[in-house]
């Protein structure tokens, strides 16, 4: 698990679905023009962007560190 990094892996994909997520809600819910939905419904979404993106970061990463392992042992 060390050697995969896969604690930096997931750090750096929960900054990144963060961020991703909040630029998603600033620019399709607070500057846009005639959102009508609950604040609720939104932060849900804001939610699921935003952990769907992060696992998907950290997995991305993952296997590109064990990739990049597996060559450099071989």
């Amino acid at each position: 698990m060390e050697a995969l990094g896969v604690k930096r892996n997931a750090m750096i994909g929960l900054i990144s679905g963060v961020a991703f997520a909040v630029a998603v809600y600033l620019f399709f819910v607070v500057f846009a023009p005639g959102t009508t939905q609950n604040t609720p419904y939104y932060l849900a979404l804001w939610f699921t962007l935003a952990t769907a993106t992060a696992g998907s970061v950290a997995v991305v990463l993952t296997v590109w560190s064990a990739i990049t392992l597996a060559r450099d042992l071989e």
